[in-house]
């Protein structure tokens, strides 16, 4: 089975200032910077024949200070693909989104409870910002799905452990818990954040699986999964294609898993996915294990 990934950073700026943002060159004035014009992207998407089983990716930056972030959006409907959209969600209740339907996915971060969030993002009222985003997406016919990002503040001592996972309860979405942990990249090196240490990423990688797993389906990725029972697992044999493309160029990604040193002695090496490097998540659904995309 093939499966064609086009995704798009539609600007490179942002109104958050995360301390360990992917993207390094995103300026983080909340102005428009390095839009991808919206007919750069139709012509892009037409001349690669985009059909209904491909997945689009709308990414940034921040997705939503694009000037014609909505144009992109109501457009792609007529080709009734997949599309994902990655925002913080602290801009979403000034849209309307009557035109969504279930093949619009909506993945939002949170980083812990409101101060911890706050300080993550290094933006005051982030976190009150996005869950009005969440609660404004309640009104429309498409799927939300929450990204839990450990980071070495929120799994330092149960006191901080305990008020992310009340924070949890009230996040309103419908679909997919997303774990994985802060990333180490430029922007983290930058700002001086440590490494998630594998046992401490094993640990509470398996404690929020187990919190979400009879509520949700879960997508586990580019976190250590060497706890997790996997006591079930299907594989899906998918060719990916992915895509890239931007104001100024357009790449394919080369795809590939990433072997780390302590996989070399792992049981659960095989059901180690990283999204970065093979867009494909270890998702636990209706009590199975499967290969899947994030």
């Amino acid at each position: 089975m093939r499966k064609n990934i086009y995704y798009f950073n539609v600007t490179y700026t942002c109104n958050s200032n995360c301390i360990f943002c992917y993207s390094h060159n995103t300026i983080h004035s909340a102005r428009p910077h390095k839009e991808l014009d919206f007919n750069d992207f139709k012509e892009f998407l037409l001349r690669e024949d985009l059909k209904s089983e491909d997945r689009v990716i709308i990414n940034g930056g921040e997705p939503f200070l694009h000037t014609s972030i909505m144009s992109f959006l109501i457009w792609l409907k007529e080709f009734e693909c997949e599309v994902l959209i990655y925002t913080n969600g602290r801009l979403l209740r000034n849209f309307d989104f009557g035109f969504v339907n279930k093949r619009y996915r909506f993945v939002i971060p949170i980083h812990g409870y409101k101060d911890l969030h706050d300080k993550i993002t290094k933006t005051k009222g982030s976190y009150l910002d996005t869950m009005k985003g969440l609660h404004h997406l309640e009104k429309y016919d498409c799927l939300v799905d929450v990204k839990i990002i450990l980071n070495n503040q929120m799994i330092d001592s149960e006191c901080e452990f305990e008020k992310t996972k009340q924070s949890l309860d009230c996040l309103p979405f419908n679909n997919a818990v997303h774990i994985t942990q802060m990333a180490d990249t430029v922007v983290s090196v930058r700002n001086g954040c440590a490494t998630i240490s594998p046992s401490k990423s094993s640990d509470f990688t398996n404690r929020l699986f187990k919190y979400y797993k009879d509520k949700r389906t879960v997508k586990l990725f580019d976190t250590c999964v060497k706890s997790i029972d996997v006591d079930s697992y299907s594989p899906v044999n998918i060719e990916l294609v992915v895509k890239c493309k931007d104001n100024s160029k357009e790449w394919p990604i080369d795809l590939y898993k990433e072997h780390k040193d302590c996989m070399k002695i792992c049981d659960n090496a095989t059901y180690c996915e990283t999204a970065v490097g093979e867009y494909t998540v270890l998702e636990y659904k209706d009590h199975k294990f499967y290969k899947a995309l994030e």
